[in-house]
């Protein structure tokens, strides 16, 4: 049966964890009501801030608030040149919504097609340990990160009230929202105010991606370090091989050899170890015997050192790349017979995917 404590620590981490999807939805939810777009770019939009944090922060080791700063930079220069040059542009044509939504759509799936290219699929963190500080508060454990993300939400959310409410160019936001035409007679530049929406959207973003990056989780490492321990002392005694394409990887020894920032989410999650494990473009693979298998557990003779030996990684690195290309190319044949139809037809084919298995099928049999 589920106590008191249990009930009250589920509703903590819930509300914790909440921060940044509050702050992720408000910035999609002010440009719909303000600029009415659907955005569905800002998933590009997160993509580009979390991995400007990244590299900034891991890779060059620079301060986070620089990080977060350069993020913000890159971010609102991203999302003003999709304002400027894509949405104004519709707009001086006088597009239909759909044109929109597409649009959006498509530079979502082009930016997170780039960044996969670039930094590859396997999950990064911000986070620099393992574990976050924490306390026990009447039976609720409370760590340091709940503590920093739910002040974080609550200054930004009260930051955007006042700038809403209480400013000139909110109060102009507001205004837009409701009837822009109205606003454009009352001598309020609407091109501005969308230009500045998107910018205060921006900082939404980059807030909450910060946030979703330095979340660790307590109590999952811990039981992850248990698993690291244990498969150790199973490597010990069975001499075991891991990171072996055809021997099954140990759970949790992933944790071992990697960089706490890339080994977060690896002791917990199969399928992101076995991406990892599998991926032609991981640059540092690395094998443990059953000599230095063992560095967590620290019971036995072999337990004692830990040696790292880089190995090949197997695979073509060319072959992702390869394989997004021709992707890519897919894609833009299927949108040119869609954009024929639209152009010539006047139509918008939204049963186009119907005729896309006409082609493969017969060839296949």
């Amino acid at each position: 049966m589920v106590d008191v404590n249990t009930l009250l620590q589920i509703l903590w981490t819930s509300l914790a964890t909440a921060t940044y999807g509050v702050l992720l939805a408000a910035a999609f939810s002010l440009v719909l009501k303000v600029v009415k777009v659907w955005n569905f770019a800002q998933a590009g939009m997160m993509g580009i801030a979390y991995y400007t944090m990244y590299v900034v922060i891991y890779k060059m080791g620079w301060p986070a608030l620089i990080g977060v700063a350069i993020s913000l930079a890159v971010t609102i220069t991203a999302a003003l040149a999709m304002e400027v040059y894509g949405l104004q542009t519709f707009r001086r044509r006088n597009s239909p919504s759909l044109t929109y939504f597409i649009f959006t759509l498509v530079v979502s799936e082009f930016v997170q097609y780039l960044l996969s290219m670039i930094f590859g699929t396997e999950p990064v963190s911000l986070a620099a340990a393992l574990m976050s500080p924490s306390t026990m508060v009447g039976g609720i454990v409370i760590s340091r990160w709940d503590i920093s993300a739910l002040c974080t939400a609550v200054a930004v959310m009260g930051a955007l009230y006042v700038l809403l409410k209480k400013t000139r160019q909110g109060k102009f936001m507001v205004a837009v929202a409701d009837n822009p035409h109205l606003s454009r007679l009352y001598g309020i530049n609407v091109r501005r105010i969308y230009a500045l929406t998107f910018v205060v959207a921006s900082v939404l973003v980059v807030a909450g991606m910060y946030l979703f990056g330095t979340r660790v989780h307590g109590s999952q490492y811990a039981a992850g370090d248990d698993v690291v321990r244990r498969d150790c002392r199973a490597a010990g005694r069975h001499g075991q091989r891991v990171w072996r394409r055809r021997s099954r990887p140990l759970p949790g020894a992933v944790a071992i050899v990697q960089h706490p920032r890339h080994s977060l989410r690896v002791a917990r999650t199969h399928p992101v170890r076995a991406a990892v494990h599998h991926h032609p473009v991981f640059p540092e693979r690395r094998e443990i015997t059953p000599k230095n298998s063992g560095q967590a557990c620290g019971g036995h003779d072999h337990c004692r050192r830990l040696r790292h030996r880089p190995t090949k990684a197997t695979g073509n690195s060319m072959e992702y790349v390869i394989s997004l290309l021709v992707l890519i190319g897919l894609y833009v044949v299927l949108s040119s017979s869609f954009n024929l139809i639209i152009g010539f037809g006047g139509l918008v084919s939204i049963a186009h995917p119907i005729f896309l298995p006409w082609g493969p099928t017969p060839s296949a049999r």
